[in-house]
């Protein structure tokens, strides 16, 4: 096996005798990625006279590094040392990706031993453990999605692209009229569902993982409140549109509702969802869960659509040093820059609080978000729900009809739109 000192001279010299894609050697590798100090230098020196509009040379490279190229092994003269290497300046992406997996093994033992360390210390803490271990491996699947900076040429012509052809990879939502509005679930945001409860939330988040993953893409659910089976109990009740009190309870076999159900059966099994659904799950599980839901679905040969959170107050939190406001906040912020780094839509339900002195007016505004500052400003569209009613004496009776009021969007038209709920069959669909 060629060691990394070798792969990185070999990399190093195919840049100085004229290698010119130094972006595409960027996106692959970073300086943490060099063994040696040295060779990390001259790679930041090449990159310097790269970023000037040169193209690196022993000379200008030398230059760059100034005093610094004193304190290479032999001195400055190691540039010129590097250009006799047998190397071929095309082959400097395949010298690249071997100088990332040397980088990539020694990561790894090094958390190999961080681990070892931990698990020798009597007193660790089971959750501790696992969070660490988590949040090491979670740093790395990051790393290896880390993309070069982006120039205003290719931003613009994917603007374009967008006006011509829609937001790439957008997914419409199950609504067509929500999707109106929103222009279905976009790539890397964030979209808050916000109700009180008993009006919705939950439907939603179910109804927005079945639609998307009888689409062929992979959707991770993750359910802070219940169970995967109670899920999936709305799942059947919601394709086979049968009771939710028939499918939660015994059915008698004769049931016309049976062969529904069995019927579903497809609608179901076909449905690509996995679920996370343990207690106390922490902003860090949520981030294992995630990227190892993402990278499954590369090797199943698909991709991750979507991930649900339900609901975003529940979720641990390890600080026990923050205030359950900054806790929240918390929360948002992660799950905001978890979307974009997944370059998946996330959709989190959040409760709201009961009204305040507003002259009986029920509708949801933003400010009735718990902890509302920092959800609200982490989402890139925030939908409230809002339970319609009327009144008979001095009760107020729902009508079955729900507003979907999209308070905030960051790209878009805020508005409003009025579905059916049919609660018992787990529902939220087009008014007729």
């Amino acid at each position: 096996m060629v060691s990394p000192e070798q792969d990185e001279r070999a990399l190093l010299a195919a840049i100085l005798i004229g290698y010119r894609d130094i972006p595409q050697l960027a996106r692959a590798i970073t300086g943490s990625d060099f063994h040696q100090p040295a060779h990390e230098a001259i790679w930041s020196a090449a990159l310097s006279v790269h970023s000037e509009g040169n193209v690196p040379d022993p000379n200008l490279v030398r230059m760059k590094l100034g005093s610094q190229a004193q304190r290479l092994p032999g001195g400055p003269t190691y540039l010129f040392d590097l250009c006799q290497e047998p190397v071929v300046a095309a082959s400097a992406p395949t010298y690249a990706r071997a100088v990332r997996g040397h980088s990539v093994r020694r990561t790894l033992a090094d958390i190999g031993t961080r681990m070892q360390q931990l698990v020798d210390q009597p007193d660790s803490d089971p959750d501790d453990l696992l969070n660490r271990a988590r949040g090491w491996m979670d740093q790395q699947l990051q790393r290896g999605d880390t993309e070069d900076l982006v120039d205003i040429q290719t931003a613009f012509e994917s603007v374009i692209n967008i006006t011509e052809h829609g937001v790439p990879d957008a997914t419409e939502t199950p609504w067509p009229s929500l999707n109106e509005i929103i222009d279905g679930w976009h790539p890397g945001n964030l979209i808050t569902i916000g109700a009180r409860p008993g009006v919705g939330k939950s439907i939603i988040l179910e109804n927005a993982a079945t639609h998307l993953a009888r689409s062929g893409k992979r959707v991770l659910f993750v359910s802070l409140e219940m169970s995967y089976t109670e899920i999936t109990q709305r799942t059947v009740a919601y394709t086979a549109k049968v009771p939710l009190s028939k499918v939660r309870g015994r059915i008698d076999p004769k049931d016309p509702d049976m062969d529904r159900i069995a019927n579903s059966a497809r609608a179901i099994t076909s449905a690509d969802i996995k679920f996370a659904d343990q207690p106390n799950q922490t902003l860090t599980d949520i981030r294992a869960s995630a990227w190892a839901t993402k990278q499954a679905a590369r090797r199943a040969g698909t991709e991750l659509g979507l991930v649900v959170v339900d609901y975003l107050q529940l979720i641990t939190s390890r600080n026990r040093g923050l205030t359950r406001q900054q806790q929240v906040g918390e929360f948002s912020r992660g799950l905001k820059q978890l979307a974009k780094e997944l370059e998946t839509p996330i959709i989190a339900a959040a409760q709201l609080r009961r009204p305040d002195n507003r002259s009986g007016n029920t509708t949801p505004l933003l400010s009735d978000l718990r902890e509302a500052g920092d959800i609200e400003q982490d989402s890139d569209i925030v939908i409230l729900l809002n339970e319609e009613t009327v009144e008979d004496g001095n009760k107020k009776i729902p009508t079955g009809d729900v507003d979907l009021i999209v308070a905030k969007n960051r790209h878009g038209a805020t508005g409003s739109r009025t579905l059916r709920r049919w609660g018992y069959l787990a529902r939220i669909g087009e008014v007729s």
